[in-house]
């Protein structure tokens, strides 16, 4: 009997020494490890700065035209519609999506200068003058099935790595400026169709 009391007080004592080890690795280790902590590698650098990123992203023309007053918004019939006389879109990618979107656009015979971008829309007056026809949004084809159709055209100068510096729609045509250095090169394209008409 006294042996297996010895035993049993042997048992207990190393239960104890084994739960003291243990509970002496978690103080010194700051606690439980996460199951997944030892399949990525971690190193404590301190605080870390974050860098907000302050540039919008990038547009398409078709998320600009829907920021416009360029129709009646369903429940406000008293809504004014803008006519849109010239568009130009800076810095495009090769999907026809820009930096921003400039119009300029006429408002209760007032005429305005709207920019579109990532984060937003501004207006402010215009003072210049209007010239040209109407803009009909839903009558012209989109920068980035145009550059799709034109794709033979403007590829060399995609794999070159020209800057679509910007596209300018006036009087029913696109004029895309492509810049390389001092280099430039622009081409018109009929903007209801997509046809090369100079380039």
């Amino acid at each position: 009997m006294k042996s297996r009391l010895a035993l049993s007080s042997m048992i207990i004592a190393i239960i104890l020494i084994i739960l003291a080890v243990i509970i002496g690795i978690f103080l010194v280790t700051g606690g439980i490890l996460s199951p997944l902590s030892s399949l990525t590698s971690s190193k404590n650098v301190g605080a870390v700065p974050v860098i907000l990123n302050n540039s919008p992203q990038k547009i398409g023309l078709y998320s600009a035209f829907s920021q416009l007053p360029i129709g009646h918004l369903k429940y406000q019939n008293t809504t004014t519609v803008a006519r849109i006389f010239s568009v130009t879109g800076m810095n495009l990618d090769n999907e026809g999506n820009a930096d921003s979107w400039l119009f300029i656009a006429r408002q209760q015979n007032k005429t305005k200068f709207i920019e579109v971008n990532g984060r937003g829309l501004t207006t402010s007056a215009w003072s210049g003058t209007v010239s040209g026809s109407e803009i009909d949004p839903m009558n012209v084809i989109l920068p980035g099935d145009l550059f799709r159709t034109q794709q033979s055209k403007l590829r060399p100068y995609m794999d070159d790595n020209w800057n679509f510096y910007r596209i300018d729609l006036k009087n029913k045509n696109y004029t895309l400026t492509l810049k390389k250095e001092s280099e430039q090169k622009k081409f018109v394209f009929n903007a209801i169709n997509g046809g090369l008409i100079q380039g």
